[in-house]
């Protein structure tokens, strides 16, 4: 599976992606577990030649498994901060400074409801006051 391959376009694909995620973390579990018995025959133990043969299989499987893991990943991640892109977006216009400022004040004035904040900060606050006040906005 290459990168390409992996299209998370709705939280629907995203879940099916996790999904997916999540056994092939199984997988790769089971397999390294698998890996640490030697006796992978049951009560039967393999010869060295078949147990060599086995583990090569094995690794190989892994190693595609993880590839896909990174993959399903990356895909996981690049939806995730897209959608807190849009996000964020249908909240602030986060291309205009002054209107993300403006945000940034209103939660602040928010927080200073709750926590008292110390002469430093509080100053911080008052600076972005006036500088909203004087920008008229």
């Amino acid at each position: 599976m290459s990168k390409a391959e992996v299209v998370i376009d709705s939280e629907e694909s995203l879940r099916a992606a996790e999904l997916l995620y999540e056994g092939i973390v199984a997988e790769v579990q089971d397999i390294q577990s698998q890996l640490g018995n030697k006796n992978q025959g049951g009560d039967s133990r393999l010869s060295a030649k078949q147990y060599w043969e086995w583990r090569n299989r094995a690794v190989f499987a892994m190693r595609h498994l993880l590839e896909e893991q990174r993959t399903l990943k990356g895909a996981i991640k690049d939806y995730n901060r897209q959608a807190e892109r849009a996000r964020v977006s249908a909240v602030i216009d986060i291309t205009n400074p002054e209107g993300l400022l403006k945000a940034a004040y209103t939660l602040l004035r928010r927080l200073a409801s709750q926590v008292d904040f110390d002469q430093d900060e509080q100053l911080v606050v008052n600076a972005l006051d006036l500088h909203l006040r004087t920008k008229g906005k």
